[in-house]
Protein backbone atom coordinates (compact mmCIF):
# COMPACT_ATOMS: atom_id res chain seq x y z
CA UNK A 1 0.00 0.00 0.00
CA UNK A 2 1.50 3.43 -1.20
CA UNK A 3 2.21 5.76 1.71
CA UNK A 4 -0.42 8.68 2.23
CA UNK A 5 0.94 12.15 2.49
CA UNK A 6 -0.12 15.18 3.45
CA UNK A 7 -1.83 17.72 0.61
CA UNK A 8 0.41 20.95 1.75
CA UNK A 9 3.24 21.62 4.34
CA UNK A 10 0.50 23.94 6.17
CA UNK A 11 -1.63 21.07 6.61
CA UNK A 12 1.53 18.66 8.49
CA UNK A 13 2.10 21.62 10.58
CA UNK A 14 -0.88 22.19 11.99
CA UNK A 15 -1.85 18.68 12.31
CA UNK A 16 1.39 18.18 13.93
CA UNK A 17 0.79 21.00 16.12
CA UNK A 18 -2.47 19.59 17.11
CA UNK A 19 -1.19 16.72 18.52
CA UNK A 20 1.09 18.87 20.12
CA UNK A 21 -0.88 21.42 21.38
CA UNK A 22 -3.88 19.32 22.13
CA UNK A 23 -5.35 18.56 26.01
CA UNK A 24 -1.56 18.85 27.22
CA UNK A 25 -1.47 22.51 26.64
CA UNK A 26 -5.36 23.31 27.73
CA UNK A 27 -6.19 20.53 30.56
CA UNK A 28 -2.44 20.01 32.03
CA UNK A 29 -0.48 22.96 31.56
CA UNK A 30 -2.27 25.19 34.00
CA UNK A 31 -3.11 22.87 36.29
CA UNK A 32 0.67 22.35 36.58
CA UNK A 33 1.52 25.57 36.74
CA UNK A 34 -0.57 26.32 39.76
CA UNK A 35 0.21 23.27 41.28
CA UNK A 36 4.02 23.84 40.98
CA UNK A 37 4.61 27.58 41.53
CA UNK A 38 4.20 29.45 39.05
CA UNK A 39 6.77 31.91 36.82
CA UNK A 40 9.55 29.11 37.76
CA UNK A 41 7.87 25.92 36.32
CA UNK A 42 7.00 27.56 33.50
CA UNK A 43 11.01 28.80 33.31
CA UNK A 44 11.91 25.36 33.80
CA UNK A 45 9.06 24.29 31.07
CA UNK A 46 10.37 26.42 28.47
CA UNK A 47 14.22 25.49 29.26
CA UNK A 48 12.69 22.02 28.22
CA UNK A 49 11.20 23.01 25.66
CA UNK A 50 14.24 24.16 23.79
CA UNK A 51 16.62 22.10 24.89
CA UNK A 52 15.34 19.08 24.51
CA UNK A 53 12.00 19.70 22.24
CA UNK A 54 13.68 20.81 19.18
CA UNK A 55 16.23 17.56 18.93
CA UNK A 56 14.37 15.20 19.95
CA UNK A 57 11.36 16.04 17.81
CA UNK A 58 13.66 16.19 14.97
CA UNK A 59 14.49 12.69 15.67
CA UNK A 60 10.99 11.19 15.89
CA UNK A 61 10.23 13.07 12.24
CA UNK A 62 13.78 12.24 11.08
CA UNK A 63 13.10 8.12 11.53
CA UNK A 64 9.35 8.74 10.68
CA UNK A 65 10.51 9.92 7.48
CA UNK A 66 13.22 8.03 6.74
CA UNK A 67 11.32 4.36 7.21
CA UNK A 68 7.95 5.58 5.88
CA UNK A 69 6.18 3.77 8.90
CA UNK A 70 4.61 4.22 12.27
CA UNK A 71 6.45 3.45 15.34
CA UNK A 72 4.74 0.02 15.05
CA UNK A 73 7.43 -1.11 12.62
CA UNK A 74 9.85 2.18 12.33
CA UNK A 75 12.48 0.70 14.45
CA UNK A 76 12.35 -2.27 12.81
CA UNK A 77 13.14 -0.54 9.28
CA UNK A 78 16.26 1.01 10.81
CA UNK A 79 17.85 -0.39 13.09
CA UNK A 80 21.01 -2.39 12.38
CA UNK A 81 20.56 -6.12 11.90
CA UNK A 82 20.49 -7.84 15.12
CA UNK A 83 19.67 -5.39 17.46
CA UNK A 84 16.79 -4.95 19.61
CA UNK A 85 15.95 -0.92 19.70
CA UNK A 86 12.25 -2.53 17.77
CA UNK A 87 11.32 -3.34 21.35
CA UNK A 88 10.86 -0.27 22.44
CA UNK A 89 7.62 0.04 19.89
CA UNK A 90 5.59 -1.92 21.57
CA UNK A 91 5.86 -0.12 24.72
CA UNK A 92 5.70 2.88 22.72
CA UNK A 93 1.73 1.59 21.21
CA UNK A 94 0.78 0.34 24.59
CA UNK A 95 1.80 4.24 25.77
CA UNK A 96 -0.73 5.49 22.98
CA UNK A 97 -3.46 3.47 24.19
CA UNK A 98 -2.67 4.40 27.81
CA UNK A 99 -2.67 7.75 27.04
CA UNK A 100 -6.16 7.51 24.78
CA UNK A 101 -7.69 5.70 27.76
CA UNK A 102 -7.57 8.47 29.73
CA UNK A 103 -7.44 11.52 26.89
CA UNK A 104 -11.14 10.47 25.64
CA UNK A 105 -12.91 11.19 29.19
CA UNK A 106 -10.80 14.64 29.40
CA UNK A 107 -11.81 15.45 25.61
CA UNK A 108 -15.02 14.59 26.75
CA UNK A 109 -15.35 16.99 30.03
CA UNK A 110 -14.55 19.65 26.49
CA UNK A 111 -17.01 18.74 24.70
CA UNK A 112 -19.75 18.44 27.40
CA UNK A 113 -18.58 21.98 28.43
CA UNK A 114 -19.10 23.16 24.88
CA UNK A 115 -22.39 22.49 24.81
CA UNK A 116 -23.24 23.64 28.67
CA UNK A 117 -22.05 26.94 27.62
CA UNK A 118 -23.84 27.05 24.11
CA UNK A 119 -27.03 26.02 26.37
CA UNK A 120 -26.58 28.84 28.67
CA UNK A 121 -26.13 26.53 31.40
CA UNK A 122 -23.01 28.70 32.14
CA UNK A 123 -24.65 32.06 32.56
CA UNK A 124 -25.17 33.83 35.71
CA UNK A 125 -23.53 30.83 37.40
CA UNK A 126 -20.92 31.16 40.24
CA UNK A 127 -17.34 29.56 39.87
CA UNK A 128 -18.62 27.21 43.11
CA UNK A 129 -21.73 26.75 41.12
CA UNK A 130 -19.64 26.02 37.82
CA UNK A 131 -17.67 23.83 39.82
CA UNK A 132 -20.56 22.31 41.20
CA UNK A 133 -21.86 21.26 37.58
CA UNK A 134 -18.67 19.62 36.96
CA UNK A 135 -18.64 17.47 39.87
CA UNK A 136 -22.24 16.36 38.96
CA UNK A 137 -20.75 15.11 35.55
CA UNK A 138 -17.92 13.17 36.56
CA UNK A 139 -20.25 11.64 39.11
CA UNK A 140 -22.68 10.40 36.68
CA UNK A 141 -21.55 7.18 34.73
CA UNK A 142 -23.51 7.82 32.18
CA UNK A 143 -22.79 11.47 31.23
CA UNK A 144 -19.03 10.75 31.56
CA UNK A 145 -18.88 7.76 30.01
CA UNK A 146 -21.06 8.57 27.28
CA UNK A 147 -19.20 11.82 26.50
CA UNK A 148 -16.08 10.22 26.64
CA UNK A 149 -17.62 7.50 23.63
CA UNK A 150 -19.03 10.24 21.69
CA UNK A 151 -15.32 11.23 22.00
CA UNK A 152 -14.04 8.14 20.19
CA UNK A 153 -17.03 8.02 17.32
CA UNK A 154 -15.83 11.55 16.37
CA UNK A 155 -12.56 11.14 16.32
CA UNK A 156 -12.49 7.98 14.62
CA UNK A 157 -15.03 8.83 12.08
CA UNK A 158 -12.70 11.76 11.22
CA UNK A 159 -9.81 9.09 10.56
CA UNK A 160 -12.05 7.06 8.67
CA UNK A 161 -11.59 9.40 6.11
CA UNK A 162 -8.45 9.38 5.51
CA UNK A 163 -4.97 11.60 5.81
CA UNK A 164 -6.02 14.38 3.79
CA UNK A 165 -9.57 13.94 3.10
CA UNK A 166 -10.18 14.02 6.87
CA UNK A 167 -7.14 14.71 9.63
CA UNK A 168 -5.59 17.22 7.33
CA UNK A 169 -8.92 18.95 6.31
CA UNK A 170 -10.58 18.73 9.21
CA UNK A 171 -7.72 19.77 11.54
CA UNK A 172 -7.04 22.95 9.03
CA UNK A 173 -10.54 24.45 10.00
CA UNK A 174 -10.13 23.36 13.78
CA UNK A 175 -6.64 24.57 14.11
CA UNK A 176 -7.60 27.98 12.15
CA UNK A 177 -10.61 28.72 14.71
CA UNK A 178 -8.60 27.00 17.80
CA UNK A 179 -5.94 30.08 17.63
CA UNK A 180 -8.70 32.57 16.69
CA UNK A 181 -10.71 31.66 20.16
CA UNK A 182 -7.35 31.47 22.16
CA UNK A 183 -6.54 35.50 20.69
CA UNK A 184 -10.27 36.27 22.64
CA UNK A 185 -9.47 34.26 25.47
CA UNK A 186 -5.87 36.15 25.64
CA UNK A 187 -7.91 39.39 25.20
CA UNK A 188 -10.65 39.04 27.36
CA UNK A 189 -7.96 37.24 30.50
CA UNK A 190 -6.16 40.36 30.32
CA UNK A 191 -8.86 42.63 31.02
CA UNK A 192 -10.23 41.12 34.10
CA UNK A 193 -9.64 42.34 37.42
CA UNK A 194 -6.86 41.09 38.78
CA UNK A 195 -5.17 40.09 35.61
CA UNK A 196 -1.88 41.70 37.10
CA UNK A 197 -1.54 39.21 39.86
CA UNK A 198 -2.07 36.49 37.90
CA UNK A 199 0.36 37.36 34.76
CA UNK A 200 2.75 37.82 38.00
CA UNK A 201 2.07 34.71 39.04
CA UNK A 202 2.67 32.75 35.62
CA UNK A 203 5.91 34.80 34.43
CA UNK A 204 7.70 35.41 37.48
CA UNK A 205 9.82 33.23 39.27
CA UNK A 206 9.26 32.43 42.54
CA UNK A 207 11.13 31.15 45.84
CA UNK A 208 7.28 30.58 47.09
CA UNK A 209 7.35 27.47 44.85
CA UNK A 210 9.83 25.31 46.81
CA UNK A 211 7.61 25.83 49.97
CA UNK A 212 5.62 22.89 49.16
CA UNK A 213 7.99 21.12 46.61
CA UNK A 214 11.73 20.37 46.10
CA UNK A 215 13.22 21.44 42.97
CA UNK A 216 13.52 17.97 41.63
CA UNK A 217 10.05 17.46 41.83
CA UNK A 218 9.24 20.54 39.91
CA UNK A 219 11.72 19.84 37.67
CA UNK A 220 10.55 16.68 36.71
CA UNK A 221 6.99 18.16 36.47
CA UNK A 222 8.60 20.79 34.04
CA UNK A 223 10.12 18.00 32.15
CA UNK A 224 6.89 15.65 32.04
CA UNK A 225 5.18 18.50 30.31
CA UNK A 226 7.42 19.41 27.79
CA UNK A 227 6.99 15.52 26.44
CA UNK A 228 3.67 15.24 27.12
CA UNK A 229 2.92 18.84 24.99
CA UNK A 230 5.08 18.02 22.47
CA UNK A 231 3.39 14.67 22.30
CA UNK A 232 7.30 13.27 22.03
CA UNK A 233 8.87 10.11 23.18
CA UNK A 234 5.76 7.62 21.73
CA UNK A 235 5.89 7.90 18.03
CA UNK A 236 3.24 10.58 17.47
CA UNK A 237 5.64 12.77 15.65
CA UNK A 238 7.37 9.80 14.01
CA UNK A 239 4.07 8.91 12.57
CA UNK A 240 3.85 12.23 10.86
CA UNK A 241 7.02 12.55 9.81
CA UNK A 242 6.89 9.39 8.07
CA UNK A 243 3.68 11.50 6.00
CA UNK A 244 6.28 14.78 5.32
CA UNK A 245 7.51 15.15 1.93
CA UNK A 246 11.35 15.50 1.27
CA UNK A 247 11.08 18.92 0.45
CA UNK A 248 11.76 20.51 3.56
CA UNK A 249 15.10 19.90 6.20
CA UNK A 250 12.82 18.76 9.53
CA UNK A 251 14.73 21.06 12.52
CA UNK A 252 13.08 24.17 11.01
CA UNK A 253 9.43 21.76 11.14
CA UNK A 254 10.27 21.25 14.40
CA UNK A 255 10.59 24.63 15.24
CA UNK A 256 7.44 25.64 13.96
CA UNK A 257 5.53 22.92 15.77
CA UNK A 258 6.57 24.10 18.96
CA UNK A 259 6.49 27.71 18.15
CA UNK A 260 3.00 26.92 17.38
CA UNK A 261 2.46 24.19 20.65
CA UNK A 262 3.82 27.61 22.97
CA UNK A 263 1.48 29.65 21.68
CA UNK A 264 -1.20 28.10 22.29
CA UNK A 265 -6.71 18.13 19.03
CA UNK A 266 -6.92 14.85 19.99
CA UNK A 267 -8.10 13.07 15.73
CA UNK A 268 -4.08 13.23 15.65
CA UNK A 269 -3.33 10.87 18.28
CA UNK A 270 -6.23 8.40 16.81
CA UNK A 271 -4.52 8.81 13.63
CA UNK A 272 -1.53 7.30 15.20
CA UNK A 273 -3.24 4.30 16.84
CA UNK A 274 -4.74 3.97 13.09
CA UNK A 275 -1.52 4.23 11.23
CA UNK A 276 -0.30 0.81 14.16
CA UNK A 277 -2.83 -1.45 12.36
CA UNK A 278 -2.35 -0.14 8.57
CA UNK A 279 1.53 -1.13 9.59
CA UNK A 280 1.24 -4.61 11.26
CA UNK A 281 -1.72 -5.68 9.35
CA UNK A 282 -3.77 -5.98 5.59
CA UNK A 283 -6.50 -4.27 7.23
CA UNK A 284 -8.35 -1.20 5.28
CA UNK A 285 -8.99 2.24 6.82
CA UNK A 286 -12.20 1.27 7.48
CA UNK A 287 -11.66 -1.81 9.55
CA UNK A 288 -8.47 -0.58 11.20
CA UNK A 289 -10.62 2.33 12.95
CA UNK A 290 -13.87 -0.32 13.52
CA UNK A 291 -11.37 -2.44 15.82
CA UNK A 292 -9.72 0.65 17.08
CA UNK A 293 -13.02 2.16 18.05
CA UNK A 294 -14.56 -0.24 19.73
CA UNK A 295 -10.94 -0.73 21.68
CA UNK A 296 -10.41 2.29 22.55
CA UNK A 297 -14.08 2.81 24.41
CA UNK A 298 -13.54 0.13 26.50
CA UNK A 299 -10.34 0.85 27.28
CA UNK A 300 -11.31 4.55 28.47
CA UNK A 301 -14.02 2.89 30.38
CA UNK A 302 -11.79 2.45 33.79
CA UNK A 303 -10.76 6.19 33.74
CA UNK A 304 -14.90 7.16 32.99
CA UNK A 305 -15.90 4.98 35.69
CA UNK A 306 -12.92 5.50 37.60
CA UNK A 307 -14.82 9.43 39.17
CA UNK A 308 -18.13 7.49 39.99
CA UNK A 309 -19.17 3.79 40.81
CA UNK A 310 -15.60 2.64 40.19
CA UNK A 311 -13.92 5.19 42.70
CA UNK A 312 -14.45 3.39 46.20
CA UNK A 313 -13.52 0.22 44.53
CA UNK A 314 -10.52 0.94 42.89
CA UNK A 315 -9.14 3.58 45.71
CA UNK A 316 -6.88 1.46 47.47
CA UNK A 317 -4.99 0.49 44.20
CA UNK A 318 -4.07 3.97 43.54
CA UNK A 319 -3.20 4.92 47.48
CA UNK A 320 0.42 5.21 46.53
CA UNK A 321 0.03 8.09 44.61
CA UNK A 322 -1.38 10.80 46.75
CA UNK A 323 -4.84 11.24 48.96
CA UNK A 324 -7.86 11.06 46.54
CA UNK A 325 -6.24 9.42 43.40
CA UNK A 326 -8.18 7.93 40.80
CA UNK A 327 -7.57 6.16 37.49
CA UNK A 328 -6.89 8.71 35.64
CA UNK A 329 -3.91 10.04 37.78
CA UNK A 330 -2.33 6.48 37.60
CA UNK A 331 -2.49 6.43 33.95
CA UNK A 332 -1.42 9.97 33.60
CA UNK A 333 1.93 8.69 36.34
CA UNK A 334 2.46 5.82 33.78
CA UNK A 335 2.54 8.28 30.54
CA UNK A 336 3.95 11.24 31.84
CA UNK A 337 6.44 10.42 33.84
CA UNK A 338 7.77 7.14 32.66
CA UNK A 339 6.93 6.23 28.80
CA UNK A 340 7.72 9.90 27.08
CA UNK A 341 10.60 10.53 29.11
CA UNK A 342 12.38 6.89 28.49
CA UNK A 343 11.12 7.29 24.82
CA UNK A 344 12.32 10.34 24.39
CA UNK A 345 15.54 9.43 25.41
CA UNK A 346 15.51 6.39 23.35
CA UNK A 347 14.58 8.18 20.39
CA UNK A 348 17.88 10.39 21.08
CA UNK A 349 19.86 7.69 21.69
CA UNK A 350 19.13 5.48 18.44
CA UNK A 351 19.56 8.76 16.30
CA UNK A 352 22.76 9.73 17.95
CA UNK A 353 24.50 5.87 18.50
CA UNK A 354 26.63 3.84 16.26
CA UNK A 355 24.75 1.32 17.71
CA UNK A 356 21.61 2.41 16.40
CA UNK A 357 20.29 4.15 13.10
CA UNK A 358 23.62 6.28 13.56
CA UNK A 359 24.25 10.09 13.67
CA UNK A 360 25.43 10.39 9.97
CA UNK A 361 22.04 8.70 9.00
CA UNK A 362 20.06 10.69 11.22
CA UNK A 363 21.55 14.02 9.99
CA UNK A 364 21.19 12.87 6.15
CA UNK A 365 17.56 12.56 6.77
CA UNK A 366 17.04 15.60 9.09
CA UNK A 367 18.85 17.85 6.58
CA UNK A 368 17.10 16.73 3.47
CA UNK A 369 15.61 19.08 1.41
CA UNK A 370 16.38 22.37 -0.28
CA UNK A 371 14.91 25.21 2.06
CA UNK A 372 14.58 25.05 6.14
CA UNK A 373 16.62 25.50 9.14
CA UNK A 374 19.63 22.86 9.52
CA UNK A 375 20.22 20.31 12.10
CA UNK A 376 23.28 22.05 14.40
CA UNK A 377 25.62 19.00 13.31
CA UNK A 378 28.58 20.47 15.89
CA UNK A 379 26.39 19.59 18.50
CA UNK A 380 26.72 16.11 18.08
CA UNK A 381 28.14 15.52 21.65
CA UNK A 382 25.43 17.61 23.31
CA UNK A 383 22.38 15.49 21.85
CA UNK A 384 24.25 11.81 22.87
CA UNK A 385 25.71 13.07 26.29
CA UNK A 386 24.55 15.50 28.38
CA UNK A 387 20.34 15.62 27.14
CA UNK A 388 20.49 11.59 27.87
CA UNK A 389 21.91 12.78 31.25
CA UNK A 390 19.45 15.39 31.51
CA UNK A 391 16.35 13.84 31.09
CA UNK A 392 18.14 10.57 33.32
CA UNK A 393 18.95 13.14 35.98
CA UNK A 394 15.72 14.53 36.64
CA UNK A 395 13.67 11.16 35.96
CA UNK A 396 15.50 9.50 38.56
CA UNK A 397 15.21 12.85 41.10
CA UNK A 398 11.62 12.73 40.58
CA UNK A 399 11.14 9.20 41.74
CA UNK A 400 13.11 9.80 44.83
CA UNK A 401 11.06 13.33 45.15
CA UNK A 402 7.53 11.32 44.84
CA UNK A 403 8.65 8.35 46.99
CA UNK A 404 11.52 9.28 49.35
CA UNK A 405 11.26 12.64 50.26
Amino acid sequence: MQREHFNTRLGFLLVAAGCAIGLGNIWRFPWLVGEYGGGFFVLLYVIFLILCGMPIMTAEFAVGRASQKSVARSFHVLQPEGSKWSVYSYFAMGGNYMLMMFYTTVAGWMLAYLFKAFSGSFIGATPDEIGGLFGAHVGTPTQNAGWMIAICVLGFAIVALGLQKGVEKITKACMSLMFLLLIILIVRAVTLPGAIEGLKFFLIPSAEAFETHSFGSIANAALGQAFFSLSLGMGSMAIFGSYIKREKRLAGESVNVIILDTCATVVAVFENIVAFALDLTNWTRKKAVAVNAVAIILLSLPCALGFNIWAEPLAPLFSWLGEGAVVIDFEDFLVSYNILPIGAAIYLLFCMSKKGWGYENFLEEANAGDSGTRFPAKFKWFFTWVLPAVIAVVFIGGYFDMFFS
